[in-house]
């Protein structure tokens, strides 16, 4: 649970290897040692794909962006544009998602269950759990993961998300704002 997920997720990401392939689908994304090991992973030739709800809505209220749209804008702008992300497109809706997907030549890794990557949900505030998978390759499983990642990615039969310059937002304030509610843990996520 909590800090045993960050543990993982972080081990995970800075293990990567050049070659290995990142996909990360998450509702909220903001726990720094979490963000600081994506880049990490990024710098040291992994390929980064992240699917981020657009946090214009949580639990029915309309919110600015916060903390997805500045976190996605930090990783653009380090790896000069070279992490991808994409934003599901919400419709007043949540995109609640949780998955970790590490592809390699020999193996899929995979972490899916209730926990955002935020300092709430890492560090002991709330009740998470997450469960991490290894499949061998090829395998049933692993492809099935596979095709779900790569269908809302790619808008496969259906329109599930758009370009990051969608809701790209480059407010100074609004970073700030993320990163003082990351550290006290005064935001809602």
């Amino acid at each position: 649970s909590e800090g045993t997920i960050t543990q993982v997720v972080v081990r995970a990401f800075e293990d990567a290897h050049p070659g290995d392939n990142i996909q990360l689908v998450m509702f909220y994304l903001s726990d720094r040692a979490i963000v600081n090991a994506l880049k990490k992973a990024f710098f040291q030739g992994a390929s980064l794909q992240i699917i981020l709800d657009p946090n214009k809505v949580a639990f029915g209220r309309s919110k600015g962006g916060i903390p997805n749209r500045q976190v996605a804008g930090e990783l653009i702008d380090k790896s000069q544009g070279n992490i991808q992300v994409r934003w599901y497109d919400t419709r007043g809706e949540q995109f609640h998602t949780k998955l970790f997907v590490k592809d390699n030549d020999r193996t899929l890794s995979v972490i899916a269950g209730s926990a955002n990557l935020t300092r709430r949900n890492l560090d002991n505030y709330n009740l998470e759990i997450d469960v991490m998978a290894e499949f061998e390759k090829p395998s049933q499983t692993g492809a099935a993961i596979n095709a779900y990642f790569e269908r809302i990615w790619s808008n496969e039969k259906a329109a599930y998300t758009v370009d990051f310059d969608v809701y790209r937002e480059e407010s100074f304030i609004k970073y700030t704002l993320y990163r003082i509610q990351e550290k006290l843990g005064l935001g809602t996520f």
